[in-house]
């Protein structure tokens, strides 16, 4: 049987680990290492391992009917009006994004990444928000602050830590959780954070924004990394969320709360979602559910079947990212580049 080889990353998370995608003519996948991965060299967590057997493909639809990708298309073209209401939290390419940036421009709308932090906290304090520091960086400090849990949430993370304590770092774990890799597992006020971490310029903060993060604890860990000189990094739970940040930067971004409350009170009659399951992103899914039910319109552009391609109106079924045209930009701002050719979702 022949097959197509893609060179890909893998759509987990933002460390965005680079892979082989081996897809043979019956559409079925196998997942290869690829060694000369500068993120990740060749290692995959069991998500990226077991990719086939976590992504299912969407079919497009319309009022729950199988149709082809141009009458949903066709479809969603008419139901699409001004004051439609657009989300991208970073599931796609960034020229995916753009192209859905286009289509919002012209209904008098912006795409929303979701990343609500953005708009509470000060633009100053945006770059070290989205752009993470070099993976490398990390082996090479002295003293690791975690407000996440790697094994968990980030795994390539571990063996970056595991080498930064070779090199002779200690490793601090701040929180209700206790991390095994840690040498010191702590519950601290925010107000001691500076006095009991005791953090200096080979120090490394890392943390996670999500659409959930709460703003004034982000300014919490960004007002102790300018206190200490320390650097910190802030981990994306979706692949592309860098790079979909930076193209939405300069437009005026509303929470995934908000949009919710919105679609709630009758404001947000339409909604568009790209490669964004908000029945599975956000932490209360019957509130969720029942805010979905009172639009006029669900429409869902995705590569993957999911929970929310239950409950669309309309699904437009694209390929998968790994067929995809275009570039990732990952949570230390490298820059990767799809080899797949396809443009059906920008198109």
């Amino acid at each position: 049987m022949n097959e197509n080889i893609f060179t890909t990353v893998c759509p987990g998370c933002s460390i965005a680990c680079g892979m082989y995608v081996r897809e043979k003519d019956d559409g079925t996948i196998n997942i290869d290492w690829r060694k000369d991965a500068i993120v990740n060299a060749g290692k995959l967590c069991r998500f990226g391992v077991r990719l086939s057997e976590n992504l299912k493909n969407a079919t497009s639809k319309v009022d729950g009917n199988e149709v082809e990708f141009s009458d949903a298309v066709t479809t969603a073209g008419k139901a699409i009006t001004d004051g439609a209401t657009f989300i991208s939290v970073g599931n796609t390419t960034c020229a995916e994004h753009v192209a859905l940036m286009k289509l919002a421009e012209s209904k008098g709308a912006v795409v929303n990444t979701g990343m609500g932090a953005f708009t509470a906290i000060p633009e100053e304090c945006h770059p070290t928000m989205g752009v993470g520091i070099p993976l490398d960086a990390i082996e090479s400090a002295k003293k690791i602050v975690l407000f996440i849990d790697p094994y968990e949430q980030y795994p390539l993370l571990v063996r970056r830590i595991l080498a930064a304590k070779k090199n002779g770092a200690t490793v601090t774990a701040v929180g209700w959780k206790t991390v095994s890799l840690a040498d010191d597992n702590k519950t601290i006020d925010p107000a001691n954070y500076e006095s009991e971490l005791a953090l200096d310029s080979n120090s490394v903060i890392i943390a996670e924004l999500n659409p959930s993060t709460d703003p004034e604890r982000v300014m919490v860990l960004l007002n102790l990394a300018k206190a200490s000189g320390a650097a910190i990094m802030f981990m994306k739970p979706f692949v592309n969320a860098v790079g979909c940040d930076l193209a939405s930067k300069k437009t005026e971004q509303k929470s995934l709360d908000q949009i919710i409350s919105e679609i709630n009170d009758g404001s947000i009659k339409t909604l568009v979602c790209l490669d964004s399951d908000l029945i599975e992103i956000m932490p209360d899914e019957t509130t969720v559910r029942e805010a979905l039910g009172k639009l006029d319109n669900l429409i869902v552009i995705t590569s993957r079947a999911s929970a929310i391609t239950n409950v669309a109106n309309i699904v437009i079924a694209t390929e998968p990212l790994y067929k995809k045209a275009g570039t990732i930009v990952n949570a230390e701002g490298r820059a990767l580049h799809n080899s797949g050719e396809s443009t059906d979702g920008i198109d």
